[in-house]
């Protein structure tokens, strides 16, 4: 599955900037058991546009089966607009006035293999009568880890984390208790970045940002129409907090 980052979360979520704890105490980012400069000059910005990000973005395409999309002719020569299908394509369409070679076509009808081949490989390890069972010499705890595999549903996260481990080539989880209730989550690894390792043998960090951007559906007053935006997610954990961002709308602004 590749590497699977463990990311530790204890602490309240709270807002990234100065905020008001406990006793109306002023909390910065030193409170979260961040170092300053790391969290407040970090750019959003420049991590979505990474060689690493690009990299990982480009192995996901192809368990998305969307490799094929920035293609400008289908496959018998004829331009089409790139971007994935959206309607019907029309019987009569312009020829290409030089031969395009196959590579450059999108397939008709393409094979979904890679997709085929990470779904085989995460049937093989998770699926009916294939979960792994939890052992501890002492009963009481190992009924008790096999209580929260069960509350977490955890067997449908690790297939998912599976999936997205064997597409990109790395996953995160993270876990705690929300009302009582244990909560595992899982986070594709192309938005994970890593600013400092707690045990880097384990893959456990000490502080690690997760940062993408997520398309919206907002009315717009001035056109009266429902119109897609951009907008940025961010989230950090350390050892002793998880810092969730204000969603802010994505263009020359950044999460703060």
């Amino acid at each position: 599955m590749g590497n699977v980052f463990a990311l530790p979360t204890q602490g309240p979520i709270q807002s990234a900037g100065a905020v008001t704890g406990p006793g109306k105490s002023t909390l910065v980012p030193s409170s979260f058991g961040i170092n300053a400069t790391t969290f407040g000059e970090f750019s959003a910005k420049s991590f979505v546009s990474s060689e690493r990000y690009r990299e990982l973005e480009f192995r996901e395409r192809f368990y998305r089966c969307t490799q094929h999309d920035g293609k400008m002719f289908d496959f018998s020569g004829r331009m089409i607009r790139p971007g994935p299908p959206t309607s019907q394509p029309m019987l009569a369409m312009h020829q290409s006035p030089h031969y395009v070679p196959l590579e450059m076509r999108r397939p008709n009808a393409p094979y979904r293999l890679a997709r085929m081949i990470v779904n085989a490989f995460t049937g093989l390890l998770f699926g009916h009568d294939r979960w792994p069972t939890i052992q501890d010499n002492d009963p009481a705890t190992q009924d008790f880890a096999q209580a929260l595999a069960v509350e977490a549903n955890l067997p449908t996260v690790m297939i998912r984390a599976r999936n997205i481990g064997g597409s990109v080539g790395t996953v995160g989880l993270s876990w705690r208790f929300v009302d009582g209730v244990p909560r595992v989550t899982t986070h594709n690894g192309k938005h994970l970045f890593v600013h400092e390792w707690f045990d880097r043998d384990e893959c456990i960090p000490s502080h690690v940002s997760e940062v993408y951007q997520f398309p919206r559906d907002v009315f717009d007053r001035e056109k009266k129409q429902v119109v897609r935006k951009w907008f940025w997610f961010r989230r950090d954990w350390t050892l002793i907090a998880d810092v969730q961002f204000e969603e802010v709308e994505a263009g020359d602004s950044e999460p703060d």
